[in-house]
């Protein structure tokens, strides 16, 4: 396991990423969440979002960088273009939902956070006035 994934094809990682992420959940499963830190995971959950909207922003600029004309004249479809143009358009979309879920990853950190400072305040005894 120990490369850096130079030489790596992209899908290669993605699926490994997509693997470790599968294993996490199992793992999460089975852990005590009162011994967790909570707003930890608000931040794992924006960086690994916000990563997959980079991916999605790339795959939207490189599939916008086609040749439309050549690849109408090599088409087998009627409308190459159409094709094109509704691949980047779930494109945004997806890269639209992914802005969401970040921002909403945010509240629930900022959230968590929140409930992680009132259960320290509690474990040491103190009260909030």
């Amino acid at each position: 396991m120990g490369s850096s994934g130079e030489g790596q094809h992209p899908l290669e990682a993605l699926y490994q990423v997509r693997d470790e992420l599968q294993r996490a959940t199992a793992v999460q499963k089975k852990a005590d969440l009162a011994k967790q830190d909570l707003p930890s995971y608000g931040w794992a959950l924006q960086s690994v979002i916000d990563s997959l909207g980079d991916l999605v922003g790339t795959l939207a600029s490189q599939v916008d960088e086609f040749d439309r004309e050549r690849l109408y004249q090599r088409a087998l479809q009627d409308h190459p273009y159409e094709v094109i143009d509704h691949a980047l358009e779930y494109l945004s979309y997806l890269r639209r939902s992914l802005n969401v879920a970040i921002e909403d990853a945010k509240g629930y950190r900022v959230r968590a956070e929140d409930v992680h400072e009132n259960v320290r305040d509690e474990s040491r005894g103190g009260t909030a006035e």
